[in-house]
């Protein structure tokens, strides 16, 4: 067993912290567990983002869409097959596509951008990267829904 401890030195580190198990001593346990963490931010077939709010269950949120590994659509069931994730990005990235394109194409009140439009979204990106915490979308929907109003702590939910 020595042997095959220098081979795999972190093996037994782990086994003793997680599992209490000393592998030169006893087998390592051997147990289901999840494989494959499903959830993501909630979407309707649509692409958009959806929220609850007050009795609804699913209200989209203006001019928010997700698609591909980050959105669920809900259409796995209890299991994601691996080729399910390729048709998910297909049929659901092209119907936020368009879904998009039809949004813009019905906005008549677009205000320009300001001239430090990309020194202010890189900030932004910054900030909600090194933070820990932070509001739920939920709590940012009525912002988001005005234009460039997004609270800066503004964080979306994974639907699981």
């Amino acid at each position: 067993m020595q042997k095959n401890y220098g081979k795999l030195p972190g093996i037994r580190e782990i086994s003793i912290q997680f599992a209490g198990i000393d592998p030169i001593k006893d087998p390592i346990p051997v147990v289901p567990t999840t494989h494959y963490m499903m959830g993501g931010i909630p979407t309707n077939y649509h692409g958009e983002v959806v929220v609850p709010q007050g009795d609804e269950y699913e209200v989209p949120v203006k001019g928010l869409y997700a698609a591909g590994e980050c959105a669920c659509a809900s259409v796995h069931g209890a299991n994601r097959l691996g080729t399910n994730s390729l048709l998910d990005l297909v049929v659901f990235g092209k119907a936020a596509g368009d879904s998009m394109i039809k949004f813009i194409k019905e906005q008549s009140d677009w205000k320009p951008l300001p001239a430090n439009a990309g020194e202010l979204t890189r900030q932004r990106i910054e900030r909600l990267d090194s933070q820990t915490d932070g509001e739920t979308l939920m709590h940012c929907v009525a912002n988001c829904n005005a234009p460039y109003n997004c609270t800066p702590a503004c964080s979306v939910p994974m639907r699981f």
